[in-house]
């Protein structure tokens, strides 16, 4: 089983064994994104846009702010024969704060957070840093509980060269509870 195999598998473990008590305590949600990855500053020179995907989950302690924990994927072509392509790994955890009234059809939410990056080049050796991220999603409620998200979102990943990766993306938000 490949290392980004074994932490997914990994990372879906963990949710699975956390889920059920924060869904008995509080509300929470589940969110898919898929869009672009756009590499920035120095690491716009080596890679090309790609593919982007987001998976994460927030449990939500009141009206307007929660604790999430998010994983995604960007994965950039080499921008020269001399560069392979890379899988950047993100995981991290952070809050997430609902900026407009939760109640109104459409919402407004950011988040923070602190990590690492596992960056996977085709054919070399993977290395792990530290990342910061943050981004805003505009959310339309189709109902109680599902929602049609999108937005950016921003990595800062302290490695040698510190990288950025702006991920601009859309998708979906299920919402377990009643908030």
């Amino acid at each position: 089983m490949s290392i980004v195999a074994r932490r997914i598998l990994f990372a879906a473990l963990s949710c699975a064994a956390l889920v059920p008590g924060a869904a008995r305590a509080h509300d929470w949600d589940v969110t898919g994104r898929v869009g672009i990855g756009l590499p920035v500053g120095d690491l716009g020179d080596g890679y090309d846009p790609g593919f982007s995907a987001t998976l994460s989950t927030t449990c939500w302690f009141g009206d307007r702010y929660g604790l999430r924990l998010g994983g995604a994927g960007n994965f950039l072509g080499g921008a020269t024969a001399l560069i392979p392509n890379g899988s950047f790994w993100h995981y991290g955890v952070g809050p997430e704060l609902a900026l407009l009234d939760p109640a109104q059809r459409f919402k407004l939410n950011v988040h923070a957070g602190i990590g690492a990056t596992t960056l996977q080049p085709d054919g070399g050796s993977s290395s792990t840093d530290f990342t910061v991220n943050a981004g805003a999603t505009l959310e339309y409620k189709v109902n109680a509980a599902w929602s049609v998200i999108g937005g950016p979102s921003f990595y800062i990943i302290a490695a040698d060269k510190t990288g950025y990766i702006l991920p601009i993306s859309g998708g979906f938000r299920y919402l377990f509870g009643t908030r």
